[in-house]
C-alpha cells in the first residue's frame, strides 16, 4: 500500500532557502505584484454603462447585463464571470480563501526598472447567478493590496499607511478617486516614474501565497526547524514500534506497521498515492492515538480530502472524532451523541478473538505450504502450476477427474 520515507532513503535535508524557493511558486504569478490585462479571466468595468457602474458602485445589487449592454461585449464578459465564479468557489470550497475582488487602479513601476504592475484597492465583490445572467454587489469596505506597501518600501524607501489611504475613499464614489492616486504619488521623490492608470477588473485576487511566503521567511519553530536537520537514520530505529496497536477497523501489515511506529514517537514520512489506503491509514492511526489520549492535528491541502476522513469516521462508529474547521457544531453535536451512547468494550475478549483468528489464518496458509507425504507436492505448488498452464498460449482444457490412486501411481 505504503513504502517509508526515512533519511536513508534521502541525500540531505532540505534547505531554508529550498522551500522558500518552492512557496513562492505556489498559484504561479501573482496578480497582485504582476497584474495583466485578461479578457479570459477577468471581467474590465473601465467602459460600463454609466448607469450600471453607478449603481454598482454604491453597493446595490446590479446585474452583469446592466453593466455591459453590448451584445457581443457581454457574451465574452459574461464567459469570463463565470470562469471567474468556478475558481472561487473552488478556492473557497477547497481552502478556504476568498478570491473574488475588484481591482481599481494601477500603479506600474517598470519605468524604474521593476518588474511589478500592481493593483491599488481590492474591493470584495458577490457574484450570484441569475438564470441567463449574473448579479453583482460591491462591499463596502475596500482593501489596500497587501503587496503595495512592501514594494513601495523596499524600492523607494517610502511608508504607505493603509488607513490614511483608505480614509481617502467614499463609500459610494468613484471606486479609485484621484486623490488616492496623488497620494501614492506624492510619497515618492522626483526621481520616481510610477505611472498610473485607472482599472476597473473583477477577478480572482489572493495574497495568500504572498502571505505563507512572509510568514515562513521569519518563522522560527520547533516543527519546522526538526524537519530542516538530519533525522536519525539508524536502520535499528526504523523497526520499532508498538506490538498490536488498536485497529478500528481492518488493517494490513503496512498499515499496522505505521501505526505502530507512530505509536512509538518515531519521525518517518510515508509516501502513498490516491487510492491506496491512504485515508484508512489515517483513520487507525488518529484513532490509536485518540485511544492513548494524545490529541492529533490533520492537515490536508483540501477540505474534500478532511470531509471524506470525518465521513471514514462515521463508517467505523467514530463520528466526530475529528473536529472540522469548517463543521464544528454539527463534529460536536456528533461526538456528544456517540459519547452518550458508548458501551463498555471488553478490550481482553477482543484481543483474544483477534489472536484465535490470526491463528486459524496462520494454519490455512501453513496447510497450504505443506508437502503431501504420498504425492510429494503442496496445494501452493499444484495452483501455481495450474495457474501456469492456464496463461500459456495454447492451455489445456480437460475435464476429467483423477481419483488419489492414480495420482500417487502417476506421479
Amino acid at each position: 500500500m505504503t513504502d517509508f520515507l526515512d533519511t536513508q532513503d534521502h541525500q540531505s535535508a532540505p534547505t531554508r532557502e529550498q522551500w522558500f524557493l518552492e512557496i513562492n511558486q505556489i498559484g504561479g504569478t501573482d496578480p497582485l505584484s504582476h497584474f495583466k490585462d485578461n479578457s479570459y479571466g477577468q471581467v474590465n468595468l473601465e467602459k460600463a454603462h454609466p448607469g450600471g457602474l453607478a449603481q454598482f458602485v454604491t453597493g446595490r445589487p446590479t446585474l452583469l447585463s446592466n453593466l455591459i449592454r453590448d451584445s457581443l461585449s457581454f457574451s465574452r464578459a459574461y464567459s469570463a464571470a463565470n470562469r471567474i465564479k468556478h475558481k472561487q468557489d473552488s478556492l473557497a470550497e477547497q481552502f478556504g480563501i476568498e478570491s473574488l475582488y475588484l481591482a481599481s487602479g494601477l500603479v506600474d513601476l517598470r519605468s524604474d526598472g521593476h518588474e511589478l504592475r500592481m493593483p491599488i484597492l481590492l474591493w470584495p465583490v458577490n457574484l450570484l447567478t441569475k438564470h441567463d445572467d449574473f448579479e453583482l454587489s460591491l462591499s463596502r469596505k475596500a482593501l489596500v493590496n497587501p503587496a503595495l506597501a512592501p514594494a513601495l518600501l523596499r524600492h523607494y524607501g517610502v511608508k504607505l499607511n493603509a488607513e490614511d489611504l483608505l480614509s481617502m475613499v467614499q463609500v459610494g464614489s468613484d471606486p479609485i478617486p484621484v486623490r488616492v492616486l496623488d497620494h501614492i504619488s506624492s510619497l515618492t521623490d522626483e526621481s520616481a516614474n510610477l505611472e498610473f492608470s485607472r482599472v476597473l477588473a473583477i477577478g480572482n485576487f489572493s495574497s495568500a501565497a504572498s502571505d505563507l511566503a512572509s510568514d515562513f521567511e521569519y518563522l522560527e519553530h520547533p516543527v519546522t526547524n526538526l524537519f530542516l536537520t538530519e533525522l536519525d537514520s539508524n536502520a535499528e530505529s526504523f523497526e520499532q514500534g508498538i506490538a498490536d496497536p488498536i485497529a478500528v477497523t481492518d488493517s494490513d501489515s503496512t498499515q499496522t506497521r505505521i501505526v505502530s511506529r507512530a505509536l512509538a514517537g518515531t519521525s518517518f514520512a510515508v509516501e502513498t498515492l490516491p487510492g491506496c489506503g491512504y485515508t484508512q491509514t489515517v483513520v487507525l492511526l488518529a484513532s490509536a492515538l485518540a485511544h492513548q489520549g494524545k490529541r492529533v492535528l490533520v492537515l490536508a491541502p483540501r477540505r474534500q480530502t478532511l470531509d471524506e476522513l470525518a465521513t471514514r469516521f462515521t463508517q467505523v462508529g467514530l463520528p466526530g472524532l475529528g473536529i472540522r474547521a469548517s463543521s464544528t457544531w454539527l463534529d460536536m453535536i456528533s461526538a456528544i451523541s456517540r459519547n452518550e451512547k458508548a458501551q463498555p468494550v471488553n478490550y481482553s475478549e477482543l484481543a483474544a478473538r483477534r489472536d484465535s483468528a490470526r491463528e486459524e489464518v496462520a494454519n490455512y496458509f501453513a496447510d497450504f505450504e505443506k508437502v503431501d507425504g504420498e504425492l510429494g507436492v503442496s496445494i501452493e505448488q499444484a495452483l501455481e502450476e495450474l495457474a501456469r498452464l492456464s496463461g500459456s498460449p495454447r492451455a489445456p482444457i480437460n475435464e476429467a477427474r483423477i481419483d488419489a490412486d492414480q495420482l500417487g501411481r502417476h506421479r
